[in-house]
């Protein structure tokens, strides 16, 4: 099978729907360039919504809870949210932001420290009123002492701009004594899609 389009809240969204019946839902949320996971983790079907350059916060994230959620939800299906580079930032926030809506999520190269492109004539200076606005904004800053996604996965190139914040989120989630598996140690690391279907499984039983 390949990606369609399908329009969900009235905003496009690609879906990847499997040959075989899938077992879980994937919401992939892309980075700046807006494209399509390269690879597609079996006995899934993908959401990927579009929205490029937004970085996943304001109307987009807002867009993510009240449509693309309840979207997902009507399958039936339990499903977990990644993403990479900016979608990858978006999917940590979102997840930390509602735990109970996204209890498994994983990211790569997650642009966690993005308040460090403020100034830089980026999409960014138009959202936030200061670098400290944006920094404040950040996944990291969103990690609740009590009320954390219970699976969660992230990992990250050694040699990325944005190994410095996937480390700093790393030495906060072992500061709170967070469950969470990180692989910041590989050149460019993939997601362990065995550990997101090992949550989804637990939350599949929970359910039943």
């Amino acid at each position: 099978m390949t990606w369609h389009h399908v329009e969900i809240g009235g905003k496009s969204a690609d879906v990847f729907e499997p040959a075989s019946p899938s077992r879980f839902n994937l919401l992939w949320l892309h980075d700046r360039d807006g494209t399509t996971p390269p690879e597609v983790p079996e006995g899934f079907t993908v959401v990927c919504p579009i929205a490029p350059r937004t970085w996943w916060c304001g109307e987009s994230a807002r867009h993510i809870l009240d449509d693309v959620i309840p979207w997902m939800r009507s399958t039936g299906k339990p499903f977990a949210i990644a993403g990479v580079g900016m979608g990858g930032q978006g999917a940590l926030r979102l997840a930390f932001q509602h735990p109970e809506a996204f209890p498994v999520v994983a990211a790569i190269d997650a642009a966690i420290d993005h308040y460090e492109w403020y100034g830089r004539g980026t999409e960014l200076d138009a959202m936030y009123a200061s670098k400290e606005r944006c920094r404040q904004d950040s996944a990291t800053l969103h990690v609740h002492p009590a009320r954390q996604p219970r699976f969660i996965w992230f990992g990250c190139d050694p040699a990325s701009e944005w190994f410095r914040g996937n480390d700093r989120l790393r030495e906060k989630l072992f500061a709170l004594g967070v469950s969470h598996r990180a692989d910041l140690e590989s050149s460019r690391p993939a997601i362990d899609w065995d550990f997101v279907v090992a949550g989804l499984e637990q939350i599949q039983r929970s359910l039943i």
